[in-house]
């Protein structure tokens, strides 16, 4: 499907594509997901192109506070000590950013601090939440 905001979406139980996106100063190919309510969904969600344009205008003036809660997350919930924005990044890799139905948005990374489980950095109400992938689905 061909998207006039995300653009040329497949789908796969959710709509997603291959997109190289800036973070933090570098360039990462991700996956670019939007969540989708059931199979029968056609199109994406106003809201859901809302928060990828959002994303896309605002992420910059964002990421500075975003990898302040991660390191905070890193620190007070996985223990990891003398963790950096360099050091976090040298051991992780954002991997997709996913659009959930309700306008919220995170970037998930694959983290050696978190094999398991990766960490999302997820934008909800004005607010950065990091914790576990679960709180994706």
């Amino acid at each position: 499907m061909k998207d006039p905001v995300f653009g040329e979406m497949e789908y796969d139980f959710q709509w997603q594509k291959d997109e190289t996106i800036e973070l933090w100063g570098k360039s990462y190919s991700v996956q670019i997901v939007a969540q989708s309510e059931d199979d029968d969904d056609t199109e994406i969600s106003k809201v859901q192109r809302d928060a990828y344009v959002f994303f896309k205008s605002n992420f910059a003036s964002l990421e500075e506070s975003g990898m302040e809660s991660i390191l905070n997350y890193c620190a007070e919930d996985l223990g990891v000590s003398n963790c950096t924005k360099d050091i976090f990044l040298a051991n992780s890799k954002p991997t997709t950013v996913f659009f959930a139905l309700s306008g919220a948005w995170g970037i998930l990374f694959d983290t050696t601090y978190s094999q398991e489980d990766g960490i999302v950095l997820m934008y909800s109400d004005g607010q950065w939440v990091v914790d576990t992938q679960d709180i994706l689905i």
